[in-house]
């Protein structure tokens, strides 16, 4: 499993949308903020998002082997 840098995308919203509560801030970064870098296991289906905005990483995601990346 590796980590792919992808663009915004309804997959990745909807996925994020399952805790919405949790990841308001990461919606809003991918939402208003399209220079901020996202990167997922899978486009397709993601088991976890991570947004770089400058000096913060903003990480969700339920899975432990997808944590051991970072």
């Amino acid at each position: 499993m590796k980590l792919i840098q992808v663009e915004k995308s309804d997959t990745l919203i909807d996925y994020l949308k399952q805790d919405e509560i949790i990841n308001l801030n990461i919606i809003g970064k991918i939402e208003n903020g399209s220079e901020y870098p996202i990167f997922t296991d899978d486009p397709n289906n993601p088991s976890g998002v991570l947004v770089k905005s400058g000096y913060m990483h903003f990480l969700y995601t339920e899975s432990e082997a997808l944590l051991m990346l970072f």
